[in-house]
């Protein structure tokens, strides 16, 4: 099996009012109504096709959309780029909680006005797998959507089980990341 790399820059914090505030403005510079073309392309989201997706979803769909941009290599001879087969592709996102703040509104609101009052359209979004499902769907990809929980091992966690994934035969490729 042959392993190939590509790293992209994260940024870390253990502040959760800073790393909301970073999340909460991604989604509104990745999705563009425009298309794009060349590099900015993988980056930037359909508008119709991610409208029901929450912040997290879209910034998932956003970084897995540049890593099967980074993926796709040259075939043999020429300069076109052969995209990633995405037909058994899978993606791994690491998370330590899920959606803490989600989940936090949605059980306030049951708890203050009752299971009745509680939105359905909002509870998906709240189990822990949702944003790479969601980037999955988005972006065609066949194989597995899955989150791994692991607290402050998220990355290394999610990478380890994208490798599995492909040394089994699960997967031909994986996209991992926290």
């Amino acid at each position: 099996m042959k392993l190939e790399t590509r790293s992209f820059q994260t940024v870390a914090t253990n502040s959760p009012a800073l790393l909301n505030t970073a999340i909460a403005s991604i989604p509104d510079d990745v999705v563009r109504h425009e298309s794009s073309s060349g590099p900015e392309a993988a980056t930037t989201l359909d508008v119709g096709k991610a409208r029901r997706m929450d912040q997290a979803g879209k910034l998932s769909a956003a970084v897995i959309g540049a890593a099967l941009a980074d993926g796709d290599c040259a075939d043999g001879g020429g300069d076109a780029p052969t995209p990633l087969d995405r037909a058994n592709l899978a993606a791994i996102s690491g998370t330590a909680f899920g959606n803490v703040d989600g989940s936090m509104r949605f059980m306030r609101r049951v708890l203050e006005k009752g299971a009745n009052l509680a939105s359905p359209a909002d509870f998906p979004s709240l189990v822990p797998s949702s944003p790479v499902s969601h980037a999955a769907i988005y972006w065609g990809l066949g194989g597995p959507a899955l989150a791994t929980p692991d607290l402050s091992a998220t990355a290394e966690s999610a990478l380890a089980t994208g490798l599995e994934l492909v040394a089994s035969g699960v997967s031909t490729a994986a996209v991992a990341g926290s």
